[in-house]
């Protein structure tokens, strides 16, 4: 790995926050207009497996700095955000969108990838497993077009490329495929990169009054691997069952599922690498995945508007080779009051690529996440 393993974890960890005002999408605004708005937030770990964090009690530091724009004129909208890290900078969406009627819609650029729970599966600050395997909170080279309609949600999908294109750079949002290294030369090296992928997701939402509702959904994809360096070609898939149910301020999800990589190769492996934050990192190239969660919101009154506690929890098992099962927990608290969002967490993570590799034990840090939205 390229990097220093907490600072990874840290800006990984970042990739969890969604802006406090929502979720937006290409139906962003009703009206006609732009809005500039974006986030400041500010970051407190301490882990006690790291000797260094201990010692020093812990360590605060500037995460992220980030800018939006989004509104649309007319039937066209816009969805751009830019984001400076501690080191790097990077586009997370760049998204053109069109409304064709009340129910059909489209959006293309750097857009979000449409597989499994959305707009993610896991609640809070620090995402699931499925985030370091590009199957959470991925944003991809291409276009998506939706339908909506009575609690029908489809989204058929092209996803051209992977974030940065054919680019190989590691300063990016989501994990990719990307080729780097010289496989003659250098001991963690990859040939590959993503294209040509096709997806469909299928969610159903059904309300039963009172509060309670449920939404059921299928999601898959399956697209090329292309080997540039020996010129070959190769395929991905992966496909998911997942569901939310929601009974007042309760809320359930579930998610299992399954991917592969199978790359055309003269190397043999069971892995294959992945690109983000300024890191690089080994995955399985076929595993299953599961993830469950559950959280509650309480609406208060005077300093916090709300307070929303969550957990969840994620397993990636490794059915290529003999990595052993990835598991992650994080247990927290969203405080939010006005435009300050704090996240209070405890994460747990086992053989993860960042943590909880020594000794095939668990490794716990505390984080306070702190955030102002303007």
């Amino acid at each position: 790995m390229q990097k220093n393993a907490l600072q990874t974890l840290n800006a990984l960890a970042l990739a969890g926050v969604i802006g406090a005002t929502g979720w937006v999408g290409t139906a962003a605004a009703d009206e006609d207009g732009i809005t500039v708005g974006g986030a400041v937030r500010f970051n407190y770990d301490y882990n006690d497996a790291d000797a260094e964090s201990r010692d020093s009690l812990g360590d605060f530091n500037l995460d992220v700095v980030r800018f939006n724009m989004r509104g649309r004129m007319g039937a066209w909208s816009l969805d751009a955000e830019y984001r400076f890290y501690d080191g790097f900078r990077t586009p997370r969406q760049l998204a053109i969108g069109y409304d064709f009627n009340d129910q059909w819609s489209t959006e293309f650029g750097a857009v979000e990838q449409y597989f499994g729970i959305m707009p993610l599966g896991a609640y809070g600050f620090q995402l699931s497993t499925l985030y370091e395997v590009g199957l959470e909170d991925a944003i991809k080279q291409g276009a998506n077009v939706h339908y909506n309609s009575n609690g029908t949600h489809l989204t058929l999908a092209l996803y051209k490329n992977g974030e940065l294109g054919r680019a190989g750079s590691n300063q990016r949002y989501s994990p990719d495929v990307a080729v780097f290294g010289d496989p003659d030369d250098d001991d963690f090296f990859e040939q590959n990169y993503e294209r040509n992928t096709l997806a469909l997701r299928l969610a159903q939402q059904l309300s039963f009054g009172n509060g309670l509702g449920l939404e059921v959904g299928l999601s898959g994809m399956y697209g090329e691997l292309r080997n540039q360096v020996e010129d070959e070609t190769g395929s991905r898939w992966a496909a998911a069952a997942h569901g939310i149910f929601t009974a007042g301020n309760l809320d359930l999800r579930a998610q299992a599922g399954a991917y592969e990589f199978d790359p055309e190769e003269s190397v043999d492996r069971d892995t294959i690498n992945v690109r983000a934050f300024g890191a690089d990192w080994e995955i399985p190239q076929e595993a299953n995945f599961y993830l469950v969660g559950a959280a509650y919101t309480l609406h208060t009154s005077g300093l916090l508007d709300y307070v929303q506690f969550y957990n969840h929890y994620s397993l990636l098992t490794d059915e290529a080779g003999d990595l052993d099962d990835y598991q992650k927990n994080v247990a927290g608290a969203l405080l939010a009051s006005g435009p300050l969002f704090t996240y209070l967490e405890i994460q747990s993570m086992k053989n993860g690529p960042f943590a909880g590799r020594e000794g095939d034990n668990w490794e716990t840090l505390f984080r306070a996440n702190i955030g102002y939205y303007f």
